[in-house]
């Protein structure tokens, strides 16, 4: 619906949060529109240009305001997986068919069910009436809304059904149903649409701007003169039929000639920038929506600059595009799956290789064209058994040489006695078993220690005879002191007759000049002091004469 004042409502998410990804957008009819958002009309302005459309997260609550008409759709995301997302949408009411009355009959088959009072003005004041018409019996509320913008929530879930609602007001408000349909009376694709969890968002008309439809279906219950109609069957595309839409849509003076820039209709507008869009169309690799704006063809799809078709064109089967807003069938790529990555020369798929993974399919718009069709590196020091890994928790220790993997623990570990590995757990030359695990060295062969790294290093594997194996006893403590001790006695050592020791008393004969020389003078000096203390005895002995 189309209007030039409305408030922000922004569906709630599902568990009563603020935190779910909520965003509005806001479209134009004439091209060059000027619009405000803000609460209490605090300015903001921004003016849309050609063909354009304004998406930001709005708060509850915002005023929005705009020179011409516009439409604005609120949405919130509700849940989000690999295979699709979920949202609510909700096109909201323009501020100008607001009510003060409103009339309702609780849904057959809804488990969920909460109304939203939005108010247009400040201290509104809300009468709310619940009435029983099984027991004849009605409960009242009065409550007050303190400011424009804010708004009350009525939960109804645990009402009956065919309970009757009355609300009524000082000041216009518009309501809002949340309604989720119970998944056993509810099949997608039903004329009145719910989202795949099942939830709707549900403007609610005032009893002043709804008629009865014409097809004959039975949408009200009247009771006392007052007429109460289904909540459950007021959704979004709005029935013709159903609701009052005249007052929102521009008049056209159907005498006008795009193009003439006259004011045919005396409305401030140049009556051809209305048929301007529809005539150019949307460009190359852009579509039509619904709501007369372009927007950038899917992954998967294009559109040519000459297409007269609105629509994006499918690649076809296992084919998808790098980027939105394909321009050509040219553009189309292989749509490589989990495992499977792009061929920069063939532009065909192959399996991930060695220590690489990829989950992610190349159609997949959540992630970015580097993640949908290129393999990723494992970690550092990891690796995959095999090509055409899928997830990264597959990547596994990455063992060298004379190391091999423990299929419990998960980690690398030196190659056992008699076992050898010579090649690296990444070289793909060889098998899975070859590169992870070690080989038993040939018959009759052993290794020298643990972690060894080729079948080189598997040498003779040298037994004892059986007749050179000492029979194994056991002995007492007493037994193996003494034969302690007696191993003692038979290895000790006498340093007497150690060679070190004799080796000491012995002169080796040295004919060197110099070691010549200094006996030489040794002797001389020995005999020198002998032959004196020899003179000094004969002297003495002479004076004795």
């Amino acid at each position: 619906m189309l209007g030039s004042r409305y408030i922000a409502s922004v569906p709630p998410c599902p568990d009563g949060s603020s935190t779910c990804e909520s965003k509005c957008s806001i479209a134009q009819v004439f091209n060059n529109t000027l619009f405000g958002y803000a609460r209490n009309l605090a300015p903001s302005n921004i003016r849309l240009l050609n063909n354009e459309i304004f998406t930001e997260s709005i708060k509850d609550g915002n005023f929005i305001e705009s020179e011409y008409p516009i439409a604005v759709l609120c949405h919130s995301k509700i849940a989000s997986n690999y295979n699709y997302s979920s949202y609510l949408v909700q096109f909201l009411l323009p501020l100008d068919i607001a009510g003060s009355t409103y009339n309702l009959l609780k849904t057959d088959y809804l488990v969920d069910e909460k109304l939203y009072v939005w108010a247009t003005d400040s201290y509104t004041f809300v009468n709310f009436i619940e009435y029983d018409a099984s027991t004849i019996t009605n409960v009242s509320q009065h409550m007050l809304i303190q400011y424009a913008g804010d708004n009350i929530m009525i939960d109804l879930s645990s009402d009956e059904n065919g309970t009757l609602y009355s609300i009524t007001t000082d000041k216009p408000v518009n309501v809002i149903a949340h309604v989720k349909r119970n998944s056993f009376f509810y099949q997608f694709g039903q004329s009145t649409p719910y989202n795949r969890h099942g939830y709707n968002i549900v403007p609610v008309p005032s009893s002043s701007n709804v008629d009865p439809p014409t097809d004959g279906t039975v949408t009200n219950q009247t009771v006392s003169g007052i007429t109460y109609h289904h909540i459950s069957n007021y959704g979004w595309p709005h029935r013709s039929n159903f609701i009052k839409e005249e007052r929102n849509k521009p008049v056209l003076n159907p005498n006008q000639e795009p193009g003439d820039g006259i004011d045919n209709d005396k409305d401030g507008l140049v009556d051809e920038e209305y048929c301007g869009f529809l005539s150019e169309g949307c460009g190359g690799g852009q579509k039509l929506e619904p709501m007369l704006f372009c927007t950038l063809c899917d992954l998967g799809t294009f559109r040519t600059n000459q297409s007269k078709i609105d629509k994006c064109i499918p690649c076809g089967e296992n084919l998808t595009t790098f980027e939105n807003g394909s321009v050509s069938q040219d553009q189309c790529v292989a749509q490589c799956e989990e495992g499977m990555e792009l061929n920069n020369d063939t532009l065909l798929c192959e399996p991930c290789q060695i220590g690489f993974y990829k989950n992610v399919s190349a159609n997949d718009s959540m992630f970015d064209i580097n993640e949908r069709f290129w393999c990723l590196p494992c970690p550092d020091g990891l690796t995959t058994y095999d090509f055409g890994t899928i997830h990264n928790y597959e990547c596994i220790a990455l063992c060298t040489e004379g190391m091999e993997l423990n299929n419990v623990s998960m980690v690398c570990e030196p190659c056992e006695l008699g076992y050898y590995k010579g090649v690296p757990a990444n070289d793909t030359r060889f098998s899975v078993g070859e590169r992870f695990w070690c080989l038993k060295c040939p018959f009759n062969r052993t290794t020298r220690a643990v972690g060894t790294k080729d079948i080189a290093g598997c040498i003779a594997n040298c037994q004892c005879p059986c007749d050179r194996v000492n029979e194994v006893k056991n002995y007492t403590s007493e037994e193996l002191s003494k034969i302690i001790e007696e191993m003692k006695n038979q290895l000790s050592v006498n340093k007497a007759h150690l060679s070190a020791t004799l080796r000491k008393k012995i002169s080796v004969m040295d004919q060197r000049p110099s070691a010549k020389s200094i006996g030489y003078v040794g002797a001389i000096l020995i005999a020198l002091v002998f032959g004196l203390l020899l003179g000094f005895d004969i002297a003495i002995l002479d004076a004795f004469e």
